[in-house]
């Protein structure tokens, strides 16, 4: 006894034709995605220049005159337009190296696994590239401050001083050892399948459609007037598709402790002025509120437990000092760049007052 099952040749062949048409959508997209996004890479704007390092193209920016070298290594998907405002406003006291990491703006992806040794070897190679011998003070925002840890340890005699921004902590298994699975999942700690998606989106140019979502962090705190040519470098640079690929490679090393040393201990870090810089719990309490995920309760658990980890920093040298900055959350560079500059150029008088010596 046969059975109808109501589908024809005709109708199969339909489905084929729409899948391919889709199919061959998507290429078009892709390609011409691309292709807008070659024009804009190609073509590096200033004020920054680009340089070969170890046969990979590196962008950076160099201003100022003066001692220590300030050095400033950015957060996961973030590229160096991002601290040009500050860069301006350092350099008229010291010299100030912004660069995109390996990955990002207009600096050409690595071969090399994104673990945080990795990552250090490479500014040391584009420091020597740039012929800056000269003991040097680190910058790192949130991974960017993972990245500077293992460099000050790689490198100790190199480091004149060394501020983190709210540091990412070298320990992120911890989310998962102390808070609630269920927790933990609402919390957007780990962010694993957002920069997959990022990462297919931008492929196909779909994050074209999500500016003001992806723009929105700059146009808030001091800094939400940015020149509109900045503002054109960074939104180029969210179109990438190997920024959100970079970043979550990046994530990943740290979610999985991809260190060569343990970071957490104060051993083998250089005995240096040190400044950490962390974000006030109660704003970033109330976003976390805000977005709708979590409660009070459990926002506060992980304020708590992300607070802990930021000040375990100060303990790395007996030179240490913890700054709050109220009224900010993690992006402090941008919500209050005023106390940031404010912060690294402290540091660059003490270290001077104190006495530079070469390693």
């Amino acid at each position: 006894m046969g059975f109808d099952t109501g589908v024809t040749g005709v109708d199969i062949t339909i489905v084929f034709e729409v899948i391919a048409v889709v199919l061959a959508c998507f290429f078009l997209l892709r390609v011409i995605n691309l292709l807008l996004l070659l024009r804009w890479y190609r073509k590096p704007l200033s004020p920054g220049t680009t340089v070969d390092v170890e046969g990979r193209q590196v962008y950076y920016t160099i201003k100022g005159e003066g001692r220590p070298v300030v050095v400033i290594e950015p957060a996961m998907g973030a590229c160096a337009p991002e601290w040009w405002a500050i860069q301006d406003e350092l350099s008229a006291s010291t010299r100030v190296l912004t660069y995109d990491r390996a990955g990002y703006g207009w600096s050409a992806s690595s071969d090399a696994p994104r673990l945080s040794l990795n990552i250090a070897e490479e500014l040391k190679d584009i420091l020597d590239r740039l012929s800056i011998s000269d003991r040097i003070m680190l910058v790192g925002h949130s991974i960017g401050g993972l990245f500077v840890n293992q460099f000050a340890r790689l490198y100790p005699d190199t480091i004149a001083g060394v501020v983190l921004i709210d540091p990412a902590p070298p320990d992120y298994q911890r989310f998962k050892k102390e808070l609630d699975p269920a927790l933990l999942h609402r919390s957007g700690i780990d962010r694993t399948r957002m920069l997959r998606l990022l990462s297919f989106l931008s492929g196909f140019g779909f994050t074209r459609l999500m500016k003001k979502w992806i723009m929105r962090p700059y146009h808030e705190g001091e800094q939400h007037l940015i020149p509109a040519e900045v503002e054109a470098v960074l939104w180029h640079h969210a179109l990438l598709p190997h920024a959100p690929r970079t970043a979550l490679a990046e994530h990943l090393m740290n979610l999985g402790g991809g260190t060569r040393f343990d970071l957490k201990l104060p051993e083998g870090f250089p005995d240096v002025p040190l400044r950490v810089v962390t974000h006030g719990s109660e704003i970033e309490v109330e976003r976390m509120i805000e977005a709708g995920r979590i409660d009070r309760s459990g926002a506060e658990a992980i304020e708590t437990l992300w607070q802990e980890m930021i000040r375990s920093h100060v303990s790395l040298s007996s030179q240490s000092r913890l700054i709050v900055a109220e009224g900010s959350s993690h992006d402090i560079h941008l919500e209050q760049p005023g106390l940031v500059v404010k912060t690294v150029l402290e540091l660059v008088n003490d270290v001077r007052q104190s006495g530079m010596k070469h390693p």
